[in-house]
């Protein structure tokens, strides 16, 4: 008994059986998660990295049109065709003369020489949403080539593949600012001196052509300093480099004929233009920003004066930037770039989620935990202490207030301050104007203005008359803090191509309520005041100046800096009967338009820039934050806070910037308010109704208005799982809604047209072809031509068709607010009624062809730098919010209608649905809007109910969808709540997730945010040519998307796996049962 007892146990084996039991279960329960991720939470992103096969609609269609939006051309070969001929056509109306000492147009068959590294590699585009493929771009070679000019084939072949392809200009952001390459690379003077063939090649009668190119992108702003990027300390990237300073002193005295070739897709420094001693022979520039895929076609027949189709023609772009000899006199460059808050020591506040730290020692200097501070980011911040002293805004101020002879000016040479004013640009031929005019306002405040324009040269051209207003600048107005410019642009237009002795009389319409300034000091709204408001025509913006100084006779005239002879002036005197305190009529609730934005000023409103007190800017006297010692660059990948080190090192002097934080601002910066007030709020005691049975459809509610009573009836059709993918996934898409047979519609980036998600590369078309890479919107401006613009929305909106894309985050109508924005190809101009007319015109142009352009960033959004981390803090007084920030998307807003095709039912007498007839509608064109990254002082702009319910949906009247910008993380993804509270309705997001219709107690009212977000989106689409084939009944059913190959395969075989090995545990059961019933016998 003892024995048995202290016999050891047998080890129990783990036999085969549950081995094989244990790797089912894994491969079973891997394979249903797997399946359940991709097939919920990332079926959107796995569907754009894939791709998917087109939807199909089918049904009985009643015989109804159902193509409610066609094609004008008949297919995708046709269609690109045509854009090739516009893309040129941009470039050639977009180039602009600056200088031409008789050299241009050139003479066919002219031999150029082509210089400098960037001349194989010519800047078409940036990088980021505004890309494109550019690898199809027509290169500078084969341009000019087919327009009829010879190159210098050694020359080329040097650059492109011989001693000096070792030379490539740095591509700029990397990986929407993951990193940054800015290195200029450009090829020695010595080692072109070293090659016999390039040296022998020269020739002084050829004409050499030295392309300056510079780059722009997503996700960073130009450097300020070039010191870590090729350069020396104090250099920057918007000026000559050392190389190319000595390359072109070479040209001058190698050849009697230089032409330099501007192709910068930002303000470039042009002062080395006036040192003729030292650079010699320059006899003509050209200013070419990124001019998209086929730009280098419209430069032949811009050199040439000749277009594609052999008609003469005369240069006729203008600049939309101020130039200027110092990019850093501009105002806003004193608070730009990289600048963070710090606690009372001097530490670094850090923030991710509601984790906030206070950093030691001096950031980026190697002295902090890695592992501890990994994932957490600095509150940066940036202040427009300038006010509404944008480009020439400032600049042409100040030169009237020093021809005046105004106090407090300093010491201010506009003669060395600016190289070309805004709106500058020469021709081949000249024009005379004469007979101005300025009538009465009527009953309604418009007024024209109308000039005799006639071509007194002696080749065909078209000229651009622009008209600007002065209003006065009043005891009030600096008592109060209102600003005001010397003039701002409120009206252009272009002639006819008029022939030498032809001449036109156009007309520019104006309302006095242009006029009105914003007193956010005193009155709180808009403001008319008395005194006498100036209007002028001129060619630019220096010109319209002199203009209104002669036509008042006041001050020492002497002092007067002349560009061109006096056009015309009119005094419009509005004294007593224009004298009155103006407000904006809200189109929804009638309210006076009053401040909102209060909070969003980080200095008293008396310590911005005026001209009161110009001096107030000498010495960086605007600068908010103090510099920091220099910083170590550890380069991409060694940050623990993304890109901190690597911003800090294109800041001026390779310095970063820091103030302490105001007392109260931190805990506003991790506060998720919206600013909803609760009167406005919804009320979470009563249940939306969802999942109603009803026979509505989306294509019922196309046409209709949008206070339709039957968008409620619609809404109750949903149900929380759709509400709630469409407010967190609607990124390149908005999902599909089985409960009103809505289809999956797609959008695509970006302002230069539409790309892919993944890569963006072009999207493609159709017949192997790919959407326009078009111009950038810098050199679309410079045409000031809307008829252009309106002709590249429709484009861009038939690729749409042609690609079955229906949304386009585009026109970007954010401000050149400095030189050294890394956006500024995206965006118009410097001034807002030119970026409002030329977005308007585009928004229109797609609207046409049933695309809703999502207009964006709203708003304030003019820094790359920083823009998402924390969300870039934001602080602008009013008066410049609403005169140059928010204006153009006010423009593209109002009265900017379409007319959209929709079928109304004809029913028998029973109600059933026999047939159909077309009708037309009126809806808005813009029904679209992305908002930005940033902050408006603390607040997201994306959660922000002052600025997306307040300004935009009830001051401007929009109506329809409002997406962020892409959902970074951190503090957009943690605020969906406070998103659909002030206004917007979904994020731009592939992967996002949330649960805030079944979890929490504010279900209810997320589900009234959420509802009322579906209507605006459900509006938009249902206007769009996302519902052409359908009629009430038809059946969608989605494209398959390719990804479901891959986890069909996985299933499979994780199934035959499953199988095997139950076939396999079975046979084993048998065979050991047999054994057992063998055994037994």
């Amino acid at each position: 008994m003892s024995e048995q007892k202290n016999k050891p146990k047998k080890k129990r084996r783990i036999g085969g059986a549950h081995i094989a039991t244990a790797v089912v279960a894994v491969l079973v329960a891997f394979t249903v998660v797997l399946n359940l991720l991709a097939f919920k939470q990332f079926d959107n992103v796995l569907t754009q990295f894939f791709g998917y096969s087109q939807a199909v609609v089918s049904g009985d269609d009643k015989g109804a049109d159902v193509q409610y939006v066609k094609s004008a051309f008949s297919g995708p070969r046709e269609l690109y065709t045509y854009e090739e001929r516009l893309c040129a056509q941009i470039a050639q109306d977009g180039a602009t003369l600056l200088k031409n000492d008789g050299l241009l147009p050139l003479d066919q068959g002219r031999q150029l020489d082509l210089w400098s590294c960037s001349s194989v590699n010519m800047v078409s585009g940036g990088s980021g949403s505004g890309s494109g493929s550019f690898e199809l771009t027509a290169d500078l070679k084969t341009g000019l080539e087919q327009t009829g000019f010879h190159i210098n084939e050694t020359l080329w072949n040097f650059y492109k593949s011989g001693g000096g392809s070792g030379y490539v200009r740095g591509t700029g952001v990397v990986n929407y600012g993951r990193g940054f390459d800015w290195d200029l690379n450009e090829c020695p003077l010595s080692v072109i001196q070293a090659d016999g063939a390039v040296m022998a090649s020269i020739d002084r009668s050829n004409v050499a052509m030295f392309v300056i190119s510079r780059t722009g992108g997503e996700g960073g702003d130009e450097p300020r300093d070039m010191a870590e990027f090729g350069g020396a300390r104090g250099e920057h990237y918007l000026e000559l480099s050392a190389q190319e300073k000595e390359i072109i002193q070479f040209l001058g005295e190698s050849y009697d004929s230089v032409i330099i070739l501007l192709n910068s897709n930002n303000a470039f420094e042009l002062g080395f233009l006036k040192e003729s001693d030292t650079y010699k022979n320059i006899k003509a520039v050209v200013n070419f920003p990124g001019a998209g895929r086929m730009g280098a076609y419209g430069l032949g027949y811009f050199l040439r004066g000749y277009d594609a189709d052999g008609k003469e023609i005369s240069p006729s772009g203008h600049l939309v930037d101020t130039l200027v000899y110092d990019n850093f006199s501009a105002p806003a460059t004193q608070n730009f770039g990289d600048a963070a808050f710090t606690d009372e020591q001097g530490n670094v506040l850090m923030f991710w989620g509601a984790d906030v730290k206070h950093g030691t020692g001096q950031y980026g200097s190697g002295d902090l935990d890695v592992n501890e501070d990994a994932g957490r980011c600095p509150f940066y911040f940036v202040t427009y202490n300038e006010g509404i002293y944008i480009g020439y805004r400032y600049y042409e101020t100040r030169y009237e207030d020093y021809v005046l002879g105004r106090d407090n000016v300093g010491d201010f040479d506009y003669a060395k301050t600016v190289t070309y004013p805004f709106g500058f640009g020469l021709s081949y031929t000249t024009f005379r104007w004469s007979d101005f005019s300025l009538s009465k306002p009527d009953a309604d405040g418009n007024m024209t203005a109308a000039v005799t324009v006639k071509n007194t040269g002696s080749r065909t051209g078209r000229d651009v008359v622009q008209l600007y207003y002065q209003a006065p600048y009043t005891d009030y107005d600096q008592a109060n803090h209102i600003e005001k410019a010397a003039v701002n642009l409120a009206g252009f237009t272009k002639t006819a191509h008029l022939a030498p002795g032809g001449e036109e009389r156009v007309e520019i319409q104006i309302n006095i309520n242009e006029f009105k300034s914003y007193d956010d000091s005193r009155e709180g709204g808009y403001v008319l005041e008395s005194g006498d408001y100036y209007v002028t025509v001129a060619e630019d913006a220096h010109m319209a100046v002199n203009n209104i100084l002669k036509a008042k006779g006041k001050g020492d005239l002497s002092k007067l800096c002349e560009t061109a002879a006096v056009t015309g002036v009119a005094g419009q005197d509005s004294a007593a009967a224009y004298a009155a305190v103006y407000s904006a009529a809200s189109p929804v609730q009638g309210d006076a338009v009053r401040n909102r934005f209060d909070y969003a000023n980080l200095i008293d409103r008396s310590d911005y820039l005026s001209r009161s007190n110009w001096i107030a800017m000498e010495n960086n006297g605007l600068r908010y934050a103090t510099s920091q010692a220099e910083v170590v660059c550890p380069g991409e990948g060694k940050n623990p806070w993304g890109n901190t080190h690597i911003a800090a090192c294109a800041e001026i002097g390779g310095q970063q910037f820091r103030a302490v934080i105001p007392e109260g601002l931190l805990e506003k910066l991790t506060s998720s308010d919206s600013r909803i007030t609760g009167e406005n709020k919804a009320d979470n005691s009563v249940r939306p109704a969802l999942d109603q049975r009803g026979e509505l459809e989306l294509i019922d509610l196309r046409g209709a208005d949008y206070d339709d009573p039957r968008w409620e009836e619609l809404l109750s059709q949903l149900n929380t799982r759709e509400l709630e993918k469409m407010v967190a996934q609607c990124g390149y898409c908005s999902p599909e809604m089985k409960s009103v047979n809505k289809p999956m519609v797609y959008d695509l980036d970006g302002p230069a047209g539409l790309n892919k998600v993944v890569g963006h590369g072009s999207w493609p078309i159709g017949e192997e072809l790919y959407a326009m890479t078009w111009p950038s919107e810098y050199i679309l401006a410079c045409t000031w031509d809307p008829e252009l613009a309106l002709e590249m929305g429709e484009c861009v909106g038939e690729d749409g068709l042609y690609g079955k894309v229906v949304g386009w985050y585009g026109p970007a109508m954010n401000i050149h607010r400095t030189p050294f924005g890394g956006r500024n190809f995206e965006y118009y101009s410097e001034d807002p009624f030119l970026s409002g007319v030329m977005g308007k015109n585009a928004v229109q142009g797609a609207a046409r062809k049933g695309m809703y352009g999502f207009v964006k960033h709203f708003a304030v959004n003019d820094q790359e730098t920083h823009r998402d981390q924390n969300g870039l803090v934001t602080f602008c007084n009013e008066q410049a919010m609403r005169e140059i920030y928010f204006k153009p998307f006010a423009m593209t807003i109002r009265d900017n209608d379409v007319t959209v095709n929709y079928n109304e039912p004809v029913r028998n007498e029973k109600g059933k649905i026999e047939g159909y007839i077309m009708r037309q509608a009126q809806v808005p064109a813009t029904t679209a809007i992305m908002s930005s990254f940033n902050r408006i002082g603390p607040i997201w702009a994306g959660g922000n109910y002052d600025l997306i319910t307040g300004v935009l949906r009830e001051e401007f009247g929009f109506r329809g969808f409002v997406l962020t910008d892409y959902d970074t993380g951190n503090y957009m993804n943690a605020n969906t709540k406070q998103m659909l509270e002030a206004g917007g309705d979904a994020k731009l997001n592939t992967i996002g997730k949330w649960d805030g219709l079944h979890k929490g107690g504010e279900v209810n009212e997320n589900i009234a945010y959420a509802k009322q977000a579906a209507k605006n989106v459900l509006y938009t689409v249902a206007n769009s040519a996302g519902m052409n084939g359908f009629v009430h009944g038809m059946r969608y059913r989605a494209g398959f998307a390719y990804y479901k190959l891959i986890f069909i395969s996985l299933d499979v075989v994780v199934g035959l796996i499953t199988a095997a090995l139950a076939v396999g545990l079975i046979r084993k059961r048998l065979k050991a049962k047999k054994a057992q019933t063998g055994a037994a016998r």
